[in-house]
């Protein structure tokens, strides 16, 4: 995962292989949690779970770790690194 260019709101995504896993066999690393949602609306009905029903699921695109050494607490909110 890489950010946007500039001005550019939408870009194409590569084809995904979905490769079910138990959640114990899947290796620990950085990831972002990218929603995925059957329209490009990302609204719908609010479910019991929280979930908009348009909601499908997260796919775990691997990001870059930060430096050795960085400190949490200045990583971005905004940073999928970021532990807040």
């Amino acid at each position: 995962m890489a950010d946007s260019l500039p001005k550019i709101l939408i870009s194409p995504a590569p084809v995904i292989y979905l490769n079910p896993m138990r959640k114990s066999d899947i290796e620990d690393r950085w990831s972002y949690n990218c929603p995925v949602y059957k329209t490009s609306e990302r609204r719908g009905i609010l479910s019991t779970t929280g979930h908009s029903t348009n909601f499908v699921m997260y796919i775990r695109l691997p990001i870059e770790a930060p430096e050795p050494g960085t400190d949490p607490e200045t990583i971005p909110s905004s940073d999928p690194r970021s532990p807040n």
